[in-house]
């Protein structure tokens, strides 16, 4: 079954997932729905998303959601669908419908045992945010992901925790120069809490992803993770590991890989993070093996009972083993909320991001100002 097939096919499953979980709520005595109306004005002034021939544009969003709740005894249901009509003033060919699709469960088997489960839907024409673009081709196109993932966890005893894991992503793109792809993961990890403060991990992971091409991307991973507490407010995960990858274009390697993530609860209204990646990752968009690393750093703040404001900045450098094509994304963001009443937010939001190649036609920048409007019924 080709891919296209597949996805649609996960998409429909998902909507009944959803679906069944507003059917069930109906007679639990728990249940819980939102239905969300939002109304977006944005100017963006690089709608293209390319070097050459730049459009700047007015959009106007439409957004219906829904949320879904269940709470049980042993079993936590979250369900959301969002559905969003971009009209772009100036450009109406551009205009498009973007479709969110998430769905969670919790189930506690027993005692030592859990059961997780997470699918998600996007259709989209653009990145979502600085992670999604960097690396990403240039040009405005539309993009269809299905993922799932489970985990399975058992409390070997009260320090030692046995983890399993099986992820699948599906991607299909609108552009014909672009390879529509399937990636699957399956894992097994080993957790130690040596006391409240501190604990250790080891994982072994085995990811394929398959292009419509035939080439494949096949990835067999040691990594070694570290946890530790300062206070309840600060803590600090580090990972440390080796992937042996095996691919159709770039034949074998091997490579480490680290992660730094930082994340501090400031005080009751102040939250702040930073994390660092370096790896060679294959992408979706790509059947090149992509050699990066990123910086993430983001801070929130309550200023007063009904504004908060935020920001997030990023940077980026990596490249494509084969084509030895170069890409660094630099971008910055924040935002105010401002809480008109009870069930109503007004957000104000600018973003900035550079994407700089030594392939010219992959150079672009991008601002981006939005003023949306969100109610809950």
């Amino acid at each position: 079954m080709r891919i296209v097939d597949s996805l649609f096919a996960s998409t429909l499953f998902l909507t009944g997932v959803v679906v069944f979980g507003i059917v069930s709520n109906a007679s639990a005595e728990n249940r819980n729905y939102n239905v969300r109306g939002l109304l977006t004005t944005t100017y963006d002034d690089n709608v293209t998303l390319t070097h050459v021939n730049t459009k700047a544009d007015v959009i106007e969003t439409i957004g219906v959601g829904l949320d879904i709740k269940r709470e049980g005894t042993r079993n936590h249901f979250l369900g959301q669908i969002d559905v969003f009509r971009n009209f772009f003033v100036h450009n109406s060919d551009f205009d498009n419908t973007a479709i969110i699709l998430s769905a969670k469960d919790a189930f506690e088997i027993s005692s030592r045992m859990r059961f997780n489960v997470s699918e998600s839907f996007e259709r989209s024409q653009e990145p979502r945010n600085f992670e999604d673009a960097f690396g990403r081709n240039t040009g405005r196109y539309q993009t269809n992901r299905y993922k799932l993932f489970l985990t399975y966890e058992f409390d070997i005893s009260n320090y030692a925790l046995f983890q399993w894991t099986y992820g699948n992503e599906m991607t299909s793109y609108s552009r014909a120069d672009l390879n529509d792809s399937t990636r699957n993961e399956a894992g097994a990890r080993i957790q130690y809490a040596f006391d409240h403060a501190n604990r250790a991990g080891l994982k072994y992971e085995f990811a394929i992803r398959s292009f419509e091409s035939d080439n494949q991307i096949a990835n067999n991973a040691l990594i070694v993770d570290y946890g530790h507490n300062f206070t309840k407010q600060l803590q600090l995960v580090l990972k440390v590991g080796a992937d042996f990858i095996n691919s159709d274009i770039s034949g074998s390697t091997v490579r480490g890989r680290y992660e730094v993530g930082l994340l501090n609860d400031i005080d009751e209204i102040t939250r702040a993070g930073l994390s660092y990646k370096r790896g060679l990752n294959s992408e979706s968009t790509s059947q090149d093996l992509f050699d990066s690393y990123r910086f993430t750093g983001s801070v929130g703040r309550e200023l007063m009972q009904r504004i908060a404001v935020f920001g997030t900045a990023f940077y980026g450098k990596g490249e494509y083993q084969q084509s030895q094509v170069e890409n660094k994304l630099v971008g910055a963001g924040a935002g105010v909320n401002y809480e008109l009443f009870r069930n109503a937010i007004v957000k104000l939001t600018y973003d900035y991001s550079q994407t700089i190649s030594n392939q010219v036609s992959s150079s672009y920048h991008r601002n981006v100002v939005g003023l949306q409007t969100q109610v809950k019924f």
